[in-house]
């Protein structure tokens, strides 16, 4: 039905050749990224080495860290799988942010980011301007056939969850046509989540989150949520900040404990993103054996990050559906509390 997500996600790459382009413009303009944290954000530039060979690329993403400080994430490229060189804390001073560590050393003031240090065992020096990435799925429209799960108005079609299973109504908050998460805890407690009142089997799903910024937090911390797709085996789109992070099977994209996402596509917390999810429910016959596992693909922020993935189907949640086949509403899809005032908008679905 339509477009898949790879020519989708090709053809948004094409219209928007990766959707980088170079501002000349304070943070704290662009989607609500805070005035406190000015060096928050992605910097690309050129690396120049002595010997002047390769690599000519260089990149980072500056987090913001605790007490008021940041870490500075080194890569070649960024959003390429490529790996991290080195992590260096700094603090600002004087609206000027020093570096220095090792045989690195320099400084962010404005929209110039300007240093030297030892890549890939050379020695060199880079000038680098502030890059920035906007998803091309913000605002996706939804086709015709598609049902709204929340336009911003009302939580109709949503459900409270409580831990033991019983529905009643939703005591998250409308703000803007914004829904957000209600934090009960706010100490990485798991709270009540919300849950579709419809269930589905084959389905492809657009939601767009915004995470919330909280530097003093680490891991798991950093804004936990999470898409969850209700089975007998545990099915989870991780959601959390892990900007400037490696992209680990339970950060930001991953398939929670299962798979970690190809390319770490999270943004910058308080910044709008996407997932553009298509999942294939898993098959049984009419003895309850496991004929076909359940299949995933994942768009995030216009980049697949997962494709046809197959997912495990343990003995255990088999025998768990043959038995127990009441103990789970299969098909519903489930926005996960775990403190935190994530934020979610946009959300639509089609069923195949």
């Amino acid at each position: 039905m339509g477009i898949s997500l790879e020519k989708e996600a090709m053809k948004q790459f094409v219209k928007t050749a990766f959707a980088i382009v170079f501002l000349s413009l304070s943070l704290d303009t662009a989607f609500g990224a805070s005035k406190e944290y000015p060096f928050m954000g992605d910097w690309q530039g050129r690396w120049k080495p002595k010997d002047g060979v390769y690599p000519p690329k260089i990149a980072a993403q500056v987090v913001p860290f605790k007490n008021g400080g940041y870490q500075i994430h080194f890569f070649t490229e960024l959003r390429k799988g490529a790996p991290e060189y080195v992590v260096i804390e700094a603090k600002p001073a004087g609206g000027v942010l020093v570096f220095e560590h090792g045989s690195w050393s320099g400084k962010i003031e404005g929209d110039r980011f300007v240093g030297k240090g030892t890549l890939r065992d050379k020695n060199g020096s880079f000038t680098m301007n502030r890059v920035f990435y906007e998803s091309p799925r913000l605002g996706a429209k939804p086709p015709e056939e598609a049902l709204i799960l929340f336009d911003g108005s009302s939580f109709d079609e949503w459900e409270m969850i409580e831990r033991d299973g019983k529905a009643g109504p939703v005591t998250w908050k409308i703000e803007e046509g914004v829904m957000r998460i209600l934090p009960q805890f706010g100490n990485h407690r798991i709270g009540a989540s919300i849950g579709t009142k419809k269930s589905f089997l084959d389905f492809r799903l657009h939601i767009e989150f915004q995470l919330p910024l909280l530097p003093e937090n680490t891991d798991q911390r950093r804004g936990n949520s999470g898409i969850i797709i209700e089975e007998f085996q545990f099915f989870e789109v991780q959601v959390l900040d892990c900007y400037g992070l490696p992209g680990y099977y339970d950060e930001c994209g991953g398939i929670y404990q299962i798979a970690p996402p190809k390319v770490n596509m999270c943004l910058m917390p308080l910044q709008w993103q996407s997932y553009d999810i298509n999942f294939r429910a898993p098959r049984f016959d009419q003895k309850g054996n496991l004929i076909q596992p359940p299949k995933i693909t994942v768009d995030h922020n216009g980049v697949l990050i997962h494709k046809e993935l197959e997912l495990p189907y343990s003995d255990n949640a088999i025998r768990l559906r043959r038995e127990r086949p009441e103990s789970r509403k299969v098909g519903r899809i489930k926005l996960q509390d775990h403190g935190y005032p994530v934020e979610y908008r946009n959300i639509w679905i089609i069923e195949k």
